[in-house]
């Protein structure tokens, strides 16, 4: 099957576009100016970010003695200021992250076997459910959020979606108006950034995870039959070996041999496929695991807060509180189940019927299970594991820090 390097009709690269449009990625094109203009606008959008950066450390310097004013102006500008971390993490080894998703379209696309077609459905599925859910959350709770900000005016002080130092009085009109229209386009790139970086990661995880369980059929299947008609390009033409010890012995066992080296070679590729992820996204996740814990803790905080006072932001914080919470839970769910996929591939070999083959052909299933046990990691900056232990760590420690800052407060 001829490799196909145009990623516009996989499900897991659906949405991927969004971050060329917002100057985040790439944009490929064979006309000049068009480059120029491309690359022009982005080097505008990261000057913006990092101006719209500055202003909100000024305006948390300035906030400095009132916890409300405080958690909130980081709230947002820590989401700002990881999201863009993230993202140059991952341009930094753009090269990579491509190569990987090219590839593994390429491996999605090859097997037209029923039981393989099942297995990417549910991978496609999954990820259908978390692109609609992160989209449709964004497309609620955004305008919410920005309407909250334009009509602050009906319940106190005029407020940004996201406080900034605001040299400027918010009571001339017009100043405020451009400055509101500017963070809302800002806000959005954020939103789009962060969710399809997410997304990014989902799709690969999901993808690599479909390719192990695929796997693990293919190590049943044999251990259960034989290639009856071997063929360079279809070796997954399997027939139930009835005639294992006829004469035809010696012909059957090469072409299971030759079954089990390709299915070795395959799982040696998967596992250096999951190695490249880890080295990619591990930088990434770190960011998001700091940022996230943070940002959390101060939600909570700022939620504590409020819950004392009569304030219209709280059921924007709490639903802000829970899509970070969601955010992390996904990542390390996702890191969870392709763990657990790699582990079963030792226990499709271990369970599949190598011990009634041929000696010869034992020593490939006993590989097999021993280079299973060398378990990759996904690891968030090479420090902490991802994984659903450690969200419910992560949860317990957020609590902790909670608990120690209100009473800090209460003081």
């Amino acid at each position: 099957m001829e490799e196909n390097n145009n990623l516009s009709n996989s499900p897991f690269s659906k949405y991927f576009d969004y971050l060329t449009y917002v100057g985040a990625w790439e944009y490929k094109t064979k006309v000049r100016w068009i480059e120029i203009a491309f690359y022009t606008y982005r080097v505008f959008c990261f000057f913006v970010f990092a101006v719209a950066i500055l202003f909100q450390l000024l305006d948390l310097w300035i906030a400095i003695g009132s916890l409300e004013k405080m958690t909130y102006n980081m709230s947002t500008s820590v989401i700002v200021l990881y999201t863009i971390l993230r993202l140059i993490a991952l341009l930094k080894k753009k090269k990579t992250v491509d190569k990987l998703r090219i590839n593994l379209w390429n491996d999605f696309n090859k097997s037209d076997d029923e039981t393989d077609e099942t297995i990417k459905k549910m991978a496609v599925k999954r990820m259908d459910f978390a692109a609609k859910m992160f989209h449709i959350a964004a497309i609620i709770f955004y305008p919410v959020w920005i309407g909250f900000a334009y009509f602050s005016y009906l319940w106190g002080p005029r407020e940004l979606p996201f406080p900034i130092y605001y040299p400027a009085d918010y009571d001339d009109p017009v100043a405020y108006d451009v400055v509101f229209v500017l963070e809302i386009i800002s806000g959005a790139i954020i939103l789009c950034v962060s969710i399809e970086i997410n997304l990014l990661v989902f799709g690969i995880l999901l993808q690599i995870s479909a390719q192990y369980k695929i796997l693990q059929k293919n190590i049943i299947k044999l251990g259960e039959n034989y290639v009856f008609n071997y063929d360079e390009e279809n070796y997954d033409s399997i027939e139930k070996n009835y005639y294992y010890y006829s004469f035809e012995k010696r012909e059957k066992k090469l072409k299971t041999e030759a079954s089990l080296k390709k299915i070795i070679s395959r799982h040696l590729t998967l596992h250096q496929y999951v190695k490249k992820f880890e080295s990619t996204f591990n930088g990434s996740f770190f960011i998001q695991v700091l940022g996230g814990s943070t940002l959390i803790t101060l939600n909570g905080l700022l939620l504590m807060k409020m819950a004392y006072t009569i304030n219209q932001k709280i059921a924007q914080q709490a639903v802000y509180l829970v899509l970070l919470v969601v955010t992390m839970f996904y990542n390390c769910l996702f890191a969870t189940v392709l763990i657990t996929e790699y582990n079963n591939v030792a226990n499709a070999a271990y369970s599949a019927s190598w011990y009634e083959m041929d000696t010869s052909l034992q020593k490939y299933f006993i590989m097999i299970i021993l280079h299973a046990q060398k378990q990759p990691r996904i690891t968030a900056g090479k420090l902490i594991l991802m994984d659903l232990d450690t969200f419910l760590s992560l949860l317990k420690n957020i609590y902790s820090w909670l608990m120690f800052f209100w009473q800090l407060e209460s003081k």
